[in-house]
């Protein structure tokens, strides 16, 4: 089994070609921010409720970079339920 932090690993690896540099950028560095939280975790025992409580205590991110990193976490575990 991958952890959180693999799983995000391997969605930035596979899915490398298929996006701008700069995206590609900023998904890394947001996945480097969720991953300093929940990394060491099995991706099948996190909960909603925990990605919230985290990203609320994201005081310096607005609005639309929580719905940004909430869709960029939503892909990885999209595209890993698809691999």
């Amino acid at each position: 089994r991958h952890s959180v932090k693999k799983l995000c690993d391997l969605y930035l690896i596979g899915t490398r070609d298929d996006k701008e540099d700069e995206t590609h950028k900023v998904q890394v560095w947001y996945l480097k921010q969720f991953t300093a939280k929940f990394g060491h975790r099995e991706p099948t025992t996190l909960k909603v409720h925990e990605v919230t409580s985290w990203l609320d205590g994201t005081a310096t991110w607005g609005k639309s970079t929580r719905a940004l990193v909430i869709i960029i976490v939503k892909a990885v575990f999209n595209w890993a339920t698809n691999e």
